[in-house]
């Protein structure tokens, strides 16, 4: 058994981290070595390197070829560096950025053609970058500009774009992301995200959802055919099933010290520009009127006011008018 070992150093840490499209050393080596039968060891690997390159770790059997610095494999130049023991001359540090690129362009390219030959629709392929770690089902279709990274799932009939980006996530069966961003998250069957919407890591959104423009949603459990149509943020909340949100609606999860969980029950109607100060409960049924902070728990089927109430100065701008057009 070949072994290549990896010592992961300062710079290695960097690149890892760093938001390319590819994390190419790391993916497309462990890509490289399961198509020549090869695996691989990482020195410091943590916890996160650990799951991305599951497949492709051992225990260290085997010839070891330690290698120290990032540098991007394709499977015949990994091949040639383990049997030979020496760093193959085709293989491309990542210093080399004009390198890199033409590396990662050949791997786009082979990962959009093999994606097209199984059944996926791809409109713009030239426009797509998808990691080879991404699962793409036959019946799927990826609009252009689309970047799809990490251990994403996208099931048959989901539509992704255009312009989206969805990283470490599952989308479901009808799901449509139109130019948004997802994180680490799962959109239930038949839900629509988007335009401009951005699901922060650790959501579990419902099946049959709406999450409309310039919604935000983070480390929450929505409850399906809940919908945010536009304009709102529920961050550290757990919602039922078909609440609506009205434009505007904030949860105030954060006290400058601590985050803290909004709950929502079925079926709660969230008026316009509604701030729930968490920790708060709003219960099944319940209203909140347009305007209103919400601080203690709102009952069942209740209505909870809380704003001030409009106050009518007859003739008022006509005395106004008359003494500026006066002057």
């Amino acid at each position: 058994m070949l072994t290549l070992k990896l010592t992961v150093c300062p710079e290695t840490e960097a690149l890892w981290r760093s938001p390319v499209l590819f994390t190419p050393l790391f993916v497309h080596l462990a890509h490289s070595l399961e198509s020549i039968g090869a695996k691989v060891v990482y020195d410091g690997a943590d916890e996160e390197m650990q799951t991305v390159l599951a497949p492709s770790l051992t225990d260290g059997a085997g010839d070891v070829f330690e290698l120290a610095e990032p540098v991007f494999f394709t499977p015949e130049t990994l091949k040639e560096t383990l049997e030979s023991g020496t760093l193959a001359s085709g293989a491309v540090p990542y210093r080399d950025f004009t390198k890199l690129a033409e590396a990662e362009e050949a791997l786009r390219r082979e990962v959009v053609a093999k994606l097209l030959a199984s059944g996926v629709r791809i409109a713009g392929p030239a426009t797509v970058f998808i990691a080879p770690t991404v699962t793409v089902e036959p019946g799927a279709t990826v609009l252009p500009g689309c970047i799809l990274r990490g251990r994403t799932v996208i099931h048959s009939g989901a539509v992704i774009g255009p312009n989206s980006i969805v990283e470490n996530s599952e989308i479901a069966s009808g799901v449509t992301v139109n130019a948004s961003q997802v994180y680490d998250s799962r959109i239930g069957e038949g839900t629509t995200v988007g335009p401009f919407t951005h699901v922060r890591p650790n959501c579990v959104i419902g099946e049959r959802c709406r999450v409309g423009a310039f919604v935000e949603f983070k480390n929450s459990n929505i409850g399906d055919g809940t919908k945010a149509s536009h304009l709102t943020f529920v961050g550290d909340s757990d919602v039922g099933s078909r609440v609506n949100f009205g434009c505007g609606t904030v949860t105030c999860n954060y006290d400058g010290y601590k985050k803290h969980r909004t709950t929502i029950e079925d079926g709660a109607f969230i008026g316009c520009n509604t701030n729930l100060v968490a920790p708060v409960t709003v219960r099944e049924g319940a209203f909140t009127a347009a305007g209103t902070t919400v601080t203690d728990e709102v009952p069942r089927d209740a209505l909870a006011i809380g704003r001030a109430y409009t106050i009518n100065k007859e003739d008022w701008v006509k005395r106004y008018r008359a003494k500026h057009e006066s002057k």
